[in-house]
């Protein structure tokens, strides 16, 4: 037997509740180890100085004051059970509850609406907005007068740049 297994059974054979077979493995255990007999004659001074001990007196009044004890703890459980089983739901709290869930559900609808109204147009609709809200990004820039049509073509623009410069 291990050694853990006979410290567990040791306070069964104190108390003779071990079978025949178990108590003779457990004492041929004991004769053989010297730790787990250590153990055993350890509990056994505890229980001798236990023994010894005088039990302290009860206070007079201690059996009233246990019964007071109880009857408050009772009187409590009961109360509380009483406040559990007393519904406390009127039929306004079930009214309440849906309509704040229809207002909620409404608001997000609306909300869902319109941020998906544009997508609802069709292409055709769509392209018109869009050409509508564009303008000439050079007019917009103030290079206006670089678009400004001349007689002369961009190449000869060009050249007198590039002769403006070599003089």
């Amino acid at each position: 037997m291990r050694c853990r297994m006979v410290q567990r059974k040791l306070e069964l054979l104190e108390t003779q509740e071990l079978s025949d077979s178990e108590r003779d493995q457990v004492q041929s255990h004991l004769e053989s180890c010297g730790p787990c007999r250590s153990v055993q004659e350890r509990r056994q001074k505890l229980q001798k100085l236990l023994v010894s001990v005088p039990v302290p007196p009860v206070p007079d009044q201690y059996a009233a004051m246990v019964v007071a004890r109880v009857k408050k703890r009772q009187a409590i459980a009961a109360a509380a059970q009483r406040r559990r089983s007393v519904p406390k739901q009127s039929i306004w709290t079930g009214f309440e509850y849906l309509t704040g869930t229809a207002a909620a559900l409404a608001i997000g609808l609306l909300i869902g609406v319109l941020m998906g109204y544009d997508t609802w147009q069709n292409d055709r609709q769509q392209s018109v907005a869009i050409a509508a809200r564009s303008t000439d990004p050079l007019a917009e820039s103030g290079f206006q007068y670089l678009v400004e049509s001349r007689e002369d073509s961009l190449a000869q623009d060009y050249l007198r740049l590039l002769s403006d410069f070599e003089r």
